[in-house]
Order: C-alpha cells, then structure tokens, then sequence
C-alpha cells in the first residue's frame, strides 16, 4: 500500500498530501503513529472521512478517535 508522512494539526486531524488518498469509492484508510512505523504494535487510528482540496496537493483525514500519545 501506499505509504505518506503527515502532520497532526488537532486530535483527531491529519494533513496529507492529496495524492495520498483514495478519489472515490470504498475504501479505508488507517493512520499509524510514532518513530519507527516497521515497529510490531505501532498505535494506530482509522480514518472516518477524509477530503482532498480540489486544485492543490493537499488533504483532511479525520480520524476516529483521539491520536494515541506518540512520544
């Protein structure tokens, strides 16, 4: 799968590239957190919604819940 870097702006959002998400139909998306994503048991949080800007590389992720402690 696809793998991108993002930045997590509250505690259930996630900045993106657009490019990083699905354009349409079913799909599901989860998001993985801390320093070392190859690490057994990273945390992880599905993602409820997202949405891409229409003219720039940029997307929302909304999560569905809080974004466990990463430090």
């Amino acid at each position: 799968g696809l793998l991108c870097s993002g930045v997590l702006v509250a505690p259930t959002l996630v900045l993106t590239a657009g490019h990083c998400v699905p354009d349409c139909g079913e799909s599901s998306m989860t998001v993985y957190f801390g320093p070392d994503l190859r690490a057994p048991h990273s945390p992880s949080v599905e993602v409820l919604a997202w949405d891409a800007h229409p003219t720039q590389d940029l997307a929302a992720l909304e999560l569905a819940g809080p974004a466990p402690d990463a430090a």
